[in-house]
Formats: structure tokens, C-alpha cells, sequence
């Protein structure tokens, strides 16, 4: 009994039992990386994660998953390939296109990450976040009219979002409208 309580101290204990006394259960792995991530340890979750998708390389969950892990990590070229290795199996899948513009702008790649956050809001306009990127990175690419236009639909829906103020207010000092750019 004193054993089988260890095993249930915590969820990544659980999992990891699990796992440890089967391996060809893919569900605990991939269980076992959620449980490391959400305790912060996105370098295990890598592992578990790795487990699961060896045992069902179709498994979007655990793509996406590991690229979160990844992208964690700052290992942005590895969470890009999972992100697309989930759209690859699931197209429609608005958080990891939003996640993979994520990595492509850490990659310094802003071309296609405009269009990861295009396809996530095509996917889900309510998508805040993917709008407030997607300006950030045409602001950027110096596509003021089309920054302005994503700020403004941002602030529309969040009012109090602080960098879509700021980012409004870059786009106002780069058009030259410095009293904008202030208020």
C-alpha cells in the first residue's frame, strides 16, 4: 500500500508509474508531459511527449504539445516543426498556428508568421491574441494602414490591452502624427 501511495503524490507520479509499467501505453506518456509542463518542467515533458508520439506519430495533441515544450525552452526551430506537424494532421487547428507565428517571429521569420496569424483569425476571428501578434508583426513590416486596422479591432474587444495601445501609438509616430502617437 505505502508504495502504491507514492505512486499517487502527485499526477506526474501517477503517469510515471503508469508509464514505467507501460510503455506501450501511449496515453500515459503523453499524460505524463502534460502533468511536467503544467509543474514547469517543459525539458521532461519533452521526453514523455517524444514517448508518445514514437508510439502514435498521428497524435496531434502531442505535437502540439511538444512544440509548447519546446517553444518553452527557447528551442523555437524544434516547437515550429511540431506546430506544423499538427497542422499537417489537423489544419484547423487555430492555437498551433498562433504558436507557430509565435516561433517563426523568435526565428526572425515574419513573413510566414503574418500568415500563421492570418490563418489562425480565419480559423477563429475572436482570437485576440493571434490579432494583436498578426499587428505587431505587420507594424513590423511596415504595413501601417493593415497594423492600424488589426489595433484598432483588438482594442475593440479588449479595451484595456496596454500593448495594443502602445503598438497603436508606434504606428502614429511612423506616420509622423506624433500628438496621436502621445494621446
Amino acid at each position: 500500500v505505502a508504495r502504491r501511495n507514492a505512486d499517487y503524490r502527485s499526477e506526474a507520479a501517477l503517469f510515471a508509474a503508469t508509464a514505467a509499467k507501460r510503455p506501450g501505453n501511449v496515453f500515459a506518456h503523453y499524460n505524463l508531459g502534460k502533468a511536467l509542463a503544467e509543474s514547469g518542467d517543459p525539458a521532461r515533458a519533452i521526453a514523455a511527449y517524444q514517448a508518445a508520439v514514437r508510439l502514435v506519430p498521428e497524435m496531434a495533441a502531442a505535437h502540439y504539445n511538444l512544440g509548447n515544450a519546446f517553444a518553452a525552452l527557447g528551442r523555437h526551430q524544434e516547437a515550429a516543426d511540431h506546430f506544423a506537424r499538427t497542422l499537417a494532421l489537423e489544419p484547423r487547428h487555430a492555437p498551433a498556428h498562433y504558436n507557430l507565428g509565435n516561433s517563426l517571429v523568435a526565428l526572425g521569420r515574419r513573413l510566414p508568421a503574418r500568415e500563421q496569424f492570418a490563418a489562425a483569425l480565419e480559423i477563429q476571428p475572436d482570437f485576440v491574441d493571434a490579432r494583436a501578434n498578426l499587428a505587431g508583426v505587420l507594424l513590423e513590416l511596415g504595413e501601417l494602414d493593415e497594423a492600424a486596422a488589426q489595433l484598432a479591432e483588438v482594442l475593440r474587444r479588449d479595451p484595456r490591452s496596454a500593448s495594443a495601445r502602445f503598438n497603436l501609438a508606434q504606428v502614429h509616430r511612423a506616420r509622423g502624427r506624433h500628438a496621436e502617437a502621445w494621446a
